[in-house]
Formats: C-alpha cells, structure tokens, sequence
C-alpha cells in the first residue's frame, strides 16, 4: 500500500515538473530588447585590392573531393565588372 501511495505522488511531482516546464516555455518573454541601430554610412568602407582570385581550373562535379591542383589563382583585370 505505501509503495502504491510513493508511485503516485512521484507521478504527481514529475506531471507538475512537467507542465510547470511546459507553462514557463510557452509563456511570451517580456523583455524586449532595442537593437542599436547603425548606419552604413558612419563606418568608411576600406578600399579593396585583388591580387588574385581564386578560381576552378576545370569543371567540378558535385560531390567531387578536390585536389591542389584542381584550383587556380586568376588575375582581377581580366574579370568582368561586378
């Protein structure tokens, strides 16, 4: 008889475990948080210079292990604009 009245009240604690969890999840979060804004134009963009890019020297497959030798450095000038 007492362990029949343990069983249950341990059931009874873990429920109330587990819905005290569940309530505390899907109650909203009331601490709302401003994002510090910042505009683009107060940070200088650095000027950018390649001296290379780094390309593929031969058509690629798509699961392929790749190779040192299956890249190859480009020069910038010869690439279109964009």
């Amino acid at each position: 008889m007492i362990l029949r009245i343990a069983v249950f009240a341990l059931m009874a604690l873990g429920f109330t475990g587990f819905a005290g969890i569940a309530w505390l999840a899907t109650r909203p979060q009331t601490v709302a948080v401003q994002p510090e804004v910042v505009t683009l134009a107060a940070i200088p963009a650095p000027p950018i210079t390649l001296s290379k890019v780094l390309a593929t020297a031969r058509p690629l497959r798509a699961g392929m292990s790749m190779k040192a030798d299956d890249l190859t450095g480009i020069d910038p000038a010869g690439l279109p604009e964009g």
